[in-house]
């Protein structure tokens, strides 16, 4: 199951910004169809299909690990996700409910040994800022 929102704020028919909060349950298939449903959304406000397709990957990498390492594949736990879209980028934040991280992480992933595992590595080198906090991991992509 799902609880989304989306925010629009728009000038003169354009939508300036674009906000997007939901939850995913810890279930791999919902967790598919899920990330699914939220690029095809967002692929309405960017029109860039090589951005949309390191998008869908970093959407994956946190949603799945958030599945696997922070819920334990619990499917009674939850996972947020919320992305913004403004004028100079993207941002997406994923919040689990496991106990985190133990070392949180901020860099402008320039240095990729800062990074965890492989799944936060191949998000780093996607996105411009990554910052990791316990069971929430926020990134930024800025558009070129």
């Amino acid at each position: 199951m799902t609880r989304e929102g989306i925010i629009e704020l728009e000038k003169g028919g354009r939508a300036m910004s674009f906000d997007f909060y939901a939850s995913v349950d810890t279930n791999i298939n919902d967790i598919k169809k899920f990330n699914d449903k939220l690029v095809e959304l967002i692929s309405n406000y960017i029109d860039d299909d090589e951005l949309i397709f390191d998008i869908k990957l970093i959407l994956n990498e946190l949603v799945i690990n958030s599945a696997l390492h922070g819920n334990m594949m619990d499917e009674s736990k939850s996972i947020e996700v919320s992305v913004h879209i403004a004028d100079l980028g993207i941002s997406i934040i994923v919040k689990d409910e496991g106990t985190g991280i133990k070392v949180p992480v901020k860099c402008t992933c320039s240095d990729q040994s800062l990074m965890g595992g492989r799944g936060l590595g191949i998000v780093g080198a996607l996105v411009d800022e990554l910052e990791t906090c316990y069971n929430r991991v926020a990134c930024v992509k800025y558009f070129r």
